[in-house]
């Protein structure tokens, strides 16, 4: 059972991170440091990070919201149109709902590349030559 109690947060853990981590996006906000190269920003003495908490940010939010607002626009209009000509096609609906979602899609797949060139240069930063001048 202590198992178990290691294996949770404490609620003033709980609390203790949210704080931290709306913070950190505040920070984000206020330096508009959304990059998806996890960007460290440096205030005092701390670092914070923005990554992982790129849609907590304002603009994040609205793309995020305009996305979304697209693509239920798309499928709304497609599903008046098919209503209109007495006709029923979901596959109809499931491409307009596709064609418009790929803008979301290549932003993920773009922030998945950039993460796998930052763990990439984590696990194998570059060599330096070390030349010694006799």
């Amino acid at each position: 059972d202590e198992e178990v109690a290691n294996a949770w947060y404490l609620y003033s853990e709980i609390s203790q991170i949210r704080t931290q981590a709306a913070l950190d996006a505040s920070i984000c906000n206020k330096t508009n440091a959304t990059s998806t190269r996890n960007p460290i920003i440096q205030q005092g003495e701390e670092e914070h990070t923005c990554r992982g908490l790129e849609c907590c940010t304002e603009k994040c939010i609205r793309d995020r919201r305009s996305y979304r607002n697209q693509s239920i626009y798309t499928v709304l209009d497609e599903q008046d149109a098919q209503y209109i000509n007495g006709i029923f096609d979901p596959q109809a609906i499931r491409e307009v709902y596709i064609e418009k979602s790929t803008m979301s899609l290549l932003a993920a797949q773009k922030m998945g590349e950039n993460d796998a060139i930052t763990a990439i240069s984590i696990q194998n930063p570059p060599k330096r030559w070390n030349f010694r001048i006799s």
